[in-house]
């Protein structure tokens, strides 16, 4: 008797402990789950979402319905998904944090599932590109990614969405992201809009130390070698063929990086690495564009432009004059140039790569870096002995 009494008092602590961690999961909302709102730009930032982007973004596009996206890793979540041309269209930027190939290819279908996209904006990163990962990084659920709207009355998918129910409501750890939510309530690091964009509030692992950061991230990548980029290439091609069999009007682009981190992955021996990625990138769209009897998609490169991507490499304190932030992530201003110039054909910002044109644009990028190197000698040798001290 007493065992049983022990029983039922334990199972109503528990449930009343879960049943609370629920409500308050549910009312706060870090993730901005069941409370969705696509105007506010804080309620998201009360949190550092960098981690759980794979986990609610999915979600969000489910609420979206966006007819146009954008879709890349961190250096493409500055840009705001939108442009003249897409007035009168739900959009979305669904970039996240070191994103893969594959992940994209997913991500795209994920939502031309959930609604036909007709415009779109795929963001290309070498170092991405290069790196030696499976084909989704920890966070990505399979599972969570429609292939087709059938797939949305698929016993698996309605499973996920079941487990995405539990752990964002009877999770500890989503429980102890409410209370900081709560607590904080307001951005620290970045911000992050309800249309999937975000940018930077602080000056944390920005300026000179920013690029030291960015240098030995680069660095451990190197030293794990297996650096090639032929598996994420084929999920592009894959990517490319899918938007052309669905009418997606379609734009790609070389995120702009500064002349420094070219610089830095020449040092290390891939000069030809970084130059044929562009070029094959260049190839595999004009071969598929040919498959589908059709125009080969705009590709536009930014790392020529003297100015920007040669600027000096602020300190911290000076970051609001800088183009980037730490040589790979730039500032809300350049992304606002880039998507105009990405949509606007008559744009003289960035270069539109051709087979004519490739060639002479890598030259410039050549010399534009070999010009910053030579006008900032003692400086670079400084930022490269902190990356790597002797």
């Amino acid at each position: 008797m007493m065992m049983k009494k022990y029983l039922v008092t334990v199972g109503l602590l528990s449930a009343l402990l879960f049943g609370a961690c629920g409500l308050v999961n549910y009312l706060v909302d870090p993730f901005q789950l069941y409370h969705f709102n696509i105007g506010d730009a804080d309620t998201l930032g009360r949190v550092e979402q960098f981690e759980n982007m794979r986990f609610y973004k999915p979600q969000h596009v489910r609420r979206v319905k966006p007819e146009a996206l954008v879709i890349g890793s961190s250096r493409s979540g500055g840009l705001q998904p939108e442009q003249p041309s897409w007035q009168g269209l739900a959009s979305y930027n669904f970039s996240v944090p070191g994103i893969t190939a594959y992940e994209m290819l997913r991500s795209v279908q994920h939502a031309n599932a959930i609604k036909p996209l007709s415009r779109l904006a795929i963001g290309i990163d070498f170092e991405e590109f290069i790196k030696p990962y499976d084909r989704f990084r920890p966070g990505f659920a399979e599972a969570r990614m429609l292939r087709s709207p059938k797939e949305r009355y698929s016993p698996g998918y309605w499973m996920q969405r079941f487990s995405d129910i539990r752990i964002s409501l009877f999770s500890f750890d989503v429980l102890m992201q409410s209370i900081e939510a709560v607590v904080e309530r307001a951005p620290k690091i970045r911000r992050y809009f309800s249309n999937g964009a975000w940018e930077p509030v602080s000056r944390k692992l920005t300026g000179r130390g920013g690029y030291v950061f960015t240098g030995r991230n680069m660095l451990i990548l190197n030293e794990k070698g297996g650096l090639n980029p032929q598996k994420n290439l084929q999920q592009l091609r894959k990517l490319l063929r899918f938007c052309y069999r669905n009418n997606i009007e379609t734009r790609l682009f070389f995120t702009p990086t500064h002349a420094f981190l070219v610089d830095f992955w020449y040092r290390q021996g891939h000069r030809s690495m970084w130059q044929d990625l562009r070029r094959q990138v260049l190839q595999i769209n004009i071969e598929t564009a040919k498959e589908f009897g059709r125009s080969p998609f705009d590709l536009v490169g930014f790392d020529q432009l003297s100015g920007i991507v040669d600027e000096p490499i602020y300190r911290a304190r000076d970051i609001d004059k800088a183009w980037f932030s730490d040589g790979v992530h730039f500032r809300p201003r350049l992304s606002q140039l880039i998507m105009a110039s990405l949509w606007d054909g008559d744009s003289d910002f960035g270069r539109r790569l051709s087979a004519e044109n490739i060639e002479v644009y890598l030259q410039e990028v050549d010399e534009l870096r070999e010009s910053f190197v030579h006008s900032n000698g003692d400086m670079l040798e400084d930022v490269h002995s902190r990356i790597s001290p002797k």
